[in-house]
């Protein structure tokens, strides 16, 4: 019994130190806090804000909630800099800032949408539109429509590259040299175009049926990024030169390397975006 009792006040003993010195440890740690906006005034959430302590390297993160607010405690006293990460946009850091014992500070940012951030808001009623429309839900709600098209899509990329590909390599002046350039060019110009007709005779429904999930992948809007400038770039420059017997060889070289690499490119992040 007095082995019982004895064994009570020593668990006791240290159970009441132990709370002593963990109130003492926290008493020394700081915390920092703040809000989060954006140029509009609008609470932005989910915003991943670091605070690293100079000396140590030691990284301590807390992250807004759907208020906006962020809050990083046990800070050991020392100096820091904070840092702020979120897609979309551009935010100050604080290069450093000390903090003490049991001290509290308070950091509100407003932060800058980037441009390509602005544009993608701007954008998104359209393609909202463009998921509710009826041949979007068709494709949607059944089986095989969308493998079917997405086969098609694939045959007129193969005609439009496969087109683009020679005519490159004999504006390079590797094949065809006997023949002139402009009869080459009516001779592959046909298959190029019928090509890109295809693919955006199916590329449109193809869009429809998963519009918002285009909307959120960046390969989608890299596509895009190169789909635009190479259609002007086909139309124009490229026409041009290639129906031209006179276009000078350091033109021709530069418009077939241009018309490779718009085009593949259109390819390479046309085929990403079901990866990502």
């Amino acid at each position: 019994m007095m082995r019982f009792a004895k064994l009570t006040v020593a668990v006791l003993t240290v159970l009441i130190f132990s709370s002593f010195l963990t109130t003492d440890l926290l008493a020394q740690t700081g915390t920092i806090s703040g809000t989060i906006l954006d140029t509009e005034g609008k609470r932005v959430p989910y915003v991943n804000v670091t605070a690293t302590n100079t000396a140590t390297g030691e990284d301590r993160v807390g992250i807004t909630g759907d208020a906006g607010t962020f809050k990083i405690e046990m800070l050991a006293s020392g100096t820091y800099k904070l840092t702020t990460s979120v897609q979309g946009f551009v935010m100050p850091d604080v290069p450093n800032f000390t903090i003490g014992d049991a001290e509290t500070k308070q950091f509100n940012f407003t932060m800058t949408m980037t441009t390509s951030e602005r544009m993608l808001r701007k954008t998104w009623p359209f393609f909202n539109w463009a998921e509710g429309t009826w041949i979007g839900n068709a494709i949607r709600n059944h089986q095989y429509p969308f493998a079917v098209i997405e086969v098609v899509h694939l045959f007129g990329l193969t005609l439009l590259l496969g087109g683009i590909f020679l005519m490159s390599l004999r504006l390079f002046g590797f094949i065809m040299r006997d023949m002139p350039l402009s009869q080459v060019a009516r001779q592959l110009g046909w298959i190029s175009f019928l090509g890109l007709v295809v693919m955006v005779a199916t590329g449109v429904p193809l869009f429809a049926s998963e519009a918002l999930k285009c909307y959120s992948n960046n390969m989608y809007w890299y596509k895009m990024a190169f789909f635009f400038p190479a259609t002007i770039f086909h139309f124009t420059l490229y026409r041009k030169v290639t129906r031209s017997d006179s276009s000078q060889p350091f033109m021709r070289g530069l418009t077939g390397f241009l018309a490779l690499f718009l085009w593949f490119g259109v390819a390479v992040f046309g085929r990403a975006i079901g990866y990502f």
